[in-house]
């Protein structure tokens, strides 16, 4: 009796070609999510000023090795979104934040998140929490708006900031991209310290850079 071949595919090559299909499906989707990324952070960067105040910090007053000061965060209109009176340790404020550079083509925009607020006697490691301060769902009032597909593109950003370090090129070859993510410190130092009865405020640059500027 002759034997019968029976005609059909091997198992391994089933398992070849499912991993085939998964892939390519899994790419598909990785593309349409990387679109979506880069539609998130030209949004924001067309939200976003070139320049603009994001803190403000109001000095009352100042004795030998001790300070009352108000700390205001502010949104990109210069509104005021969340606020808290200090008694610090110490002559100058050290304001820490974690900033995001956002780049597409040639436009550059910064986002900035107040973390951390201490002084050259109360270390980093001691110092008080500002994200309780303006987040809320873990989503930053400070850029709070009206337009859903903006305040995604926000929620995004704020989420990669604390997960991304220096530079997060997550585009590929896209000129889209969050370029830097990074922790910055404003403070006084050999500019004179702080001084009763005056307030100043935290100014954020396309490039991420910070400046504090005396309120005339």
């Amino acid at each position: 009796m002759r034997s019968r071949l029976r005609a059909g595919i091997h198992p391994g090559v089933l398992f070849l070609l499912f991993l085939a299909v998964a892939a390519g499906i899994a790419f598909y989707y990785l593309k349409i999510g990387l679109a979506e990324k880069k539609v998130h952070i030209e949004k924001a960067i067309a939200y976003l000023q070139s320049e603009y105040p994001f803190a403000e910090i109001a000095v009352k007053r100042v004795q030998t090795n001790e300070m009352d000061v108000t700390l205001r965060i502010l949104d990109v209109s210069g509104q005021t979104v969340g606020t808290k009176d200090y008694s610090l340790r110490g002559r100058d404020i050290f304001l820490e934040n974690r900033v995001v550079v956002l780049t597409a083509a040639d436009r550059e925009r910064s986002m900035v998140f107040p973390v951390k607020l201490y002084t050259e006697s109360v270390p980093p490691t001691e110092g008080d929490d500002l994200l309780p301060l303006y987040s809320v769902d873990n989503y930053p009032d400070n850029y709070r708006n009206q337009d859903a597909e903006l305040s995604n593109a926000v929620r995004y950003v704020f989420r990669r900031a604390f997960e991304l370090s220096n530079a997060g090129r997550e585009f590929g070859e896209t000129n889209v991209r969050i370029s830097v993510s990074m922790d910055a410190v404003l403070h006084r130092g050999g500019m004179g310290g702080f001084e009763a009865g005056k307030s100043y405020r935290c100014v954020v640059h396309p490039n991420g850079g910070l400046e504090l500027r005396e309120v005339k």
